[in-house]
């Protein structure tokens, strides 16, 4: 039998279940020699075309990001590669990382990281998007253009049409190529 932490209350109900369990209990990782080299290897299975090398900073923000929980790691990680293999940028680094937490709101109540060190932090600020300058609404954080047409519907018709993402948003927004 499988379950979360919270689930060992219902298998210490009955003698049946308590027997046929294994007693194997897993819970968030220490920030330890174990969780940094469980990180070296995941960040080896990189599908973006720009590889990096994974650097203790990055080990760091994701231990302050996940608490040490595998699964969010995890799904940090494929997410961050999800994200800039759409946005063109094919990097797996801090950036999409921070992305990707972004996008994970749930879990946000439960992990919360530390603020950011001095190394964490760009040196330019990032610009905040267009309609947070205009006051309109977004719908779960989703970016609108000046003509109410979102980032994702960019991305789903630059795909269709076989067109580069990265032009198909110079066409809505003003975008900065950098070289990594």
């Amino acid at each position: 039998m499988v379950g979360t932490p919270d689930s060992c209350q219902f298998f210490e109900q009955a003698m049946q279940l308590a027997s046929r369990s294994l007693g194997l209990h897993y819970s968030e990782l220490p920030y330890d020699r174990y969780f940094r080299e469980f990180c070296r290897t995941l960040f080896g299975y990189q599908y973006v075309r720009n590889r990096t090398d994974i650097t203790e900073a990055i080990i760091e923000w994701l231990y302050e990001h996940s608490a040490g929980v595998i699964s969010i790691v995890v799904s940090l990680i494929h997410d961050a590669q999800e994200i800039a293999i759409l946005n063109g940028r094919e990097t797996l680094d801090i950036v999409a990382l921070n992305e990707a937490y972004q996008r994970m709101q749930m879990i946000h109540s439960y992990v919360k990281p530390a603020k950011p060190r001095a190394s964490q932090i760009s040196k330019r600020k990032a610009k905040k998007p267009a309609e947070a300058a205009d006051g309109r609404g977004t719908v779960k954080g989703e970016v609108k253009t000046p003509d109410n047409v979102s980032v994702s519907e960019i991305v789903a018709i630059a795909k269709k049409g076989n067109r580069s993402v990265v032009d198909a948003l110079r066409e809505h927004f003003s975008v900065e190529e950098v070289a990594v």
